[in-house]
């Protein structure tokens, strides 16, 4: 039976893999939610040593890892030790504003801003299903508890959106999406 201990370190491989997958774009990887009180409390954990101006014209990058559930397969590895398959969700996050911080900006600047945004955004996602495509061994899963550790094919649970409220932090808006990763896993048989 997989404990909560070897869970978490599954939860915190797939973060290592997702944040090599993203890596230089700026985002947050968290593996597991955080349900944020708002903008100054995420800064808070992410970066206890921002201004304030800087909490209101930084972008919240962030991917968050989630447990949605798990299901054995009897018919591969044994009683005790079955295949099981962990279902988790990625929370892909990017801040945007429609309103220029700077009022010096002019409109083509700011339109240029929406559109990096809009890009780093894409790039997380597409960077991920790269990262995730196929089954391949969860190399950063170290360790001898487990004879099977391999991640699947991501697999998209809801459109894209595009001015969505973040589930995370309260009151801030960008694009979002879900997208969810099978995790295989069999314990060494003991």
């Amino acid at each position: 039976m997989i404990t909560p201990e070897q869970e978490l370190t599954v939860r915190r491989a797939l973060a290592t893999k997702i944040a090599t997958a993203v890596s230089g774009s700026g985002f947050e990887v968290m593996p597991s939610p955080v349900l944020f009180g708002g903008l100054e409390d995420y800064w808070a954990v992410v970066d206890p040593k921002v201004t304030q101006k800087l909490i209101e014209t930084t972008a919240v990058k962030v991917i968050t890892i989630s447990f949605l559930g798990f299901a054995d397969d009897p018919t591969e590895g044994s009683d005790h030790s079955p295949l099981t398959r962990f279902q988790y969700g990625f929370n892909i996050f990017r801040r945007y504003s429609y309103l220029r911080a700077d009022q010096t900006a002019t409109p083509d600047d700011f339109d240029k801003k929406l559109l990096v945004s809009h890009s780093e955004f894409m790039a997380a996602v597409l960077n991920l299903k790269a990262a995730f495509q196929g089954k391949n061994n969860l190399a950063e899963l170290t360790g001898d508890d487990f004879a099977i550790k391999r991640t699947t094919s991501l697999q998209q649970a809801d459109e894209v959106e595009d001015r969505e409220e973040c589930l995370y932090v309260p009151g801030v808006f960008g694009h979002q999406v879900r997208l969810d990763e099978t995790v295989e896993l069999m314990l060494v048989d003991c």
